[in-house]
């Protein structure tokens, strides 16, 4: 006769729904070289960025890991594109004086 494996206690029950509520739903993560490699910068500049705190600190992970959101990644691209775009208007309202 085979024996059967008892379900474990503390195991949460899984929900019948496979879609994650916004609340639980997990940000994609970005390493360092994920955003040298997106970005096409060097690794001083992206941490100029964290220092001069256009790019938000990472989250640490781990002793030796760490990565940032993929949220945080968006809102600094948005601030360059913003700060290019007034410093294009700027540069064309210069022109016409």
């Amino acid at each position: 006769m085979k024996r059967q494996k008892k379900a474990a206690a503390t195991s949460a029950p899984v929900p019948q729904d496979k879609t994650l509520s916004p609340a639980t739903e997990l940000e994609e993560l970005y390493r360092v070289a994920d955003i040298l490699r997106l970005f096409k910068c060097s690794r001083t500049s992206l941490w100029r960025w964290v220092r001069d705190g256009q790019l938000g600190r990472p989250l640490r992970l781990g002793s030796n890991l760490i990565a940032w959101k993929r949220s945080a990644l968006t809102s600094f691209l948005k601030s360059r594109e913003n700060a290019e775009h007034m410093e294009a208007t700027a540069a064309k309202q210069r022109r016409r004086v």
